[in-house]
């Protein structure tokens, strides 16, 4: 979750959906701890995938 105050339903949209990239269908239509689940696991990809890209990276060098 951000380091930042959520105080509506539209900033949570605003986060999972903009931000994230989470479906905006599947944000209305999941429970709100299945939409957190798809974004942690979105990030930890997104993250390992930047790790490898950085590793890719360096080896050409």
């Amino acid at each position: 979750m951000p380091k930042f105050e959520i105080d509506s339903v539209e900033d949570l949209h605003a986060y999972y959906v903009y931000i994230i990239g989470v479906n905006d269908f599947d944000f209305w239509h999941l429970p709100i701890q299945t939409i957190h689940i798809m974004a942690e696991n979105k990030t930890a990809i997104e993250s390992f995938m930047n790790h490898e890209e950085e590793k890719q990276a360096k080896k050409k060098r």
